[in-house]
């Protein structure tokens, strides 16, 4: 019996160790597939994604971008400011185009109406009654150091007066106004009635001037255009 017991025990545990060792083989064999289909997996799923999260963009390339974006920037400013100044430039050329057309223009006005006067003067004729006239006037007084005696080209005393029946006394050219031809006169500052009884050296052509009563009042009045227009002349 101990003799049966010991041929079945030594087999047994040969069997047992030769069948352990092909079932761990097997074991490290299925373990070592499954690892390299696990690497394998992972090599070719992961590893582009994981490269492509470390790769190295190098920073030069992000300068460059932003130069050239800058630099674009910086010529559309310089554009647009460039517009703006021949813009600019070309409101100021119009600009002096109108103002030379405008004065041209005064100046061709101003040429017809002295043309116009000096035709008028020359046949010895003046405008119809009740036509306004521009004279260039000024101011003066019964005594001046000129020559003013207090009497007038007609001999009316105005040492002690401005008024002639009522009427206020001025100078023109007779060639142009009559001596004793009623006129309306409106200044900047006042409109009246006047007559012409007096005449005067530098009183020529359209040219009037208005007695008043003191030499301050002459200087403070100054010189300016006014508008005359006949209301009656002498018989």
């Amino acid at each position: 019996m101990k003799k049966f017991k010991k041929s079945v025990t030594v087999p047994t545990i040969i069997v047992c160790t030769l069948g352990w060792g092909v079932f761990a083989s097997k074991a490290i064999q299925e373990n070592h597939k499954e690892e390299s289909s696990n690497v394998h997996k992972y090599t070719s799923d992961e590893v582009e994604k994981r490269l492509a999260a470390y790769r190295f963009i190098p920073p030069y390339d992000n300068i460059k971008k932003e130069y050239e974006r800058l630099k674009e920037e910086e010529r559309k400013r310089l554009e647009e400011l460039e517009r703006q100044r021949l813009e600019r430039l070309e409101k100021i050329r119009l600009a002096k185009i109108e103002e030379a057309k405008k004065i041209a223009e005064q100046k061709r006005i101003e040429e017809l109406k002295k043309q116009q006067q000096e035709e008028v003067i020359s046949r010895g004729d003046t405008n119809s009654t009740g036509n306004w006239m521009t004279f260039n006037a000024s101011y003066y007084t019964a005594y001046c150091s000129e020559g003013c005696t207090g009497v007038t080209a007609t001999g009316y005393d105005v040492s002690n007066t401005i008024y002639y029946n009522g009427l206020r006394i001025i100078a023109t050219d007779p060639k142009v106004i009559k001596l004793g031809t009623i006129v309306e006169v409106k200044t900047p500052y006042e409109t009246f009635k006047a007559i012409s009884l007096d005449t005067g050296g530098a009183i020529k052509n359209y040219k009037a001037d208005i007695l008043v009563s003191s030499t301050q009042e002459a200087i403070n009045l100054g010189r300016h255009n006014i508008q005359i227009r006949v209301l009656k002349e002498p018989n």
